[in-house]
């Protein structure tokens, strides 16, 4: 067992990347942390709800996202707020680059969902940032549908700023585009 007061100076910045612990090496911000550069900043954001394959969306308007380094530009923080159909609506975001296991890692916690949600993915060779992770469905009834399903996050720079597409798939069911959120600079 380590004492924290020696895991602390172990895990301090060193001079030298041979001075420091794996953890300490590996905790630090590196190449692909730059793919996370451009989201940073204060954004307007439209998003597009499409309730079906197929289905032309439902468009809310007015929500304003700030994205900020935090840990030391180890992660990006989202703060995503605004009315969505009427109803006041949150999302917090922590996206990051895993240097271990040499993935990109978002959590969600937000207002839509009951629960929090984790993904893990890759930058595409376009350099796109696709995340995947499973969730249960609650529903817009009023008892719970219970269905597994698996969401994809992807997060592309444009121009413009970025967008920001959700897809789902139930079991058996053909991958479709379920939110897009476009983020102009605000």
């Amino acid at each position: 067992r380590v004492a924290l007061a020696t895991f602390l100076a172990v895990s301090a910045p060193a001079t030298a990347a041979d001075d420091l612990s794996a953890s300490a090496r590996l905790a630090m911000p590196g190449p692909s942390h730059a793919l996370l550069e451009p989201l940073i900043g204060t954004w307007d954001v439209e998003m597009r709800v499409y309730p079906g394959p197929g289905a032309e969306p439902f468009v809310a308007q007015g929500l304003t996202a700030t994205r900020e380094w935090i840990l030391g530009g180890r992660y990006v923080q989202e703060h995503l707020s605004g009315d969505v159909f009427g109803a006041p609506s949150e999302r917090i975001a922590i996206l990051g680059y895993n240097n271990l296991e040499q993935r990109f890692e978002l959590a969600t916690f937000d207002t839509f969902e009951p629960g929090s949600m984790i993904y893990q993915g890759a930058a595409m060779p376009d350099g796109t940032i696709s995340v995947v992770g499973d969730s249960t469905e609650a529903g817009m009834g009023p008892e719970p549908t219970g269905r597994k399903r698996t969401i994809r996050f992807t997060f592309e720079v444009t121009e413009a700023g970025s967008v920001e597409r959700i897809y789902v798939r139930y079991p058996g069911g053909e991958e479709f585009l379920f939110v897009e959120q476009i983020f102009t600079a605000g």
